[in-house]
């Protein structure tokens, strides 16, 4: 939860919102509970993750303002909206 707020704090400062279910910090945490690194891995995970997906929306619509996270096949899903 504390990693998916701090990027989403990032995208408040650029004027984008980041939301999000309780199925991705699920997710998540069970993505994460096999490493033996801990906070450091699931901040690695995030942006592996989900960080990856937000930058590759942004390269292809830098007008994108909104993204929603979505749990979809076991997989994250984001879903963006743009101005």
């Amino acid at each position: 939860q504390r990693e998916l707020n701090r990027l989403r704090d990032q995208l408040v400062r650029d004027q984008r919102t980041l939301e999000w279910g309780k199925a991705v910090t699920q997710h998540l945490a069970h993505e994460s509970m096999t490493s033996l690194a801990g906070a450091r891995h699931i901040r690695q995970r995030v942006n592996e993750l989900i960080g990856a997906l937000i930058a590759d929306q942004l390269l292809k619509t830098p007008t994108t303002t909104s993204f929603h996270l979505t749990i979809h096949n076991g997989n994250i899903d984001l879903e963006a909206e743009t101005r």
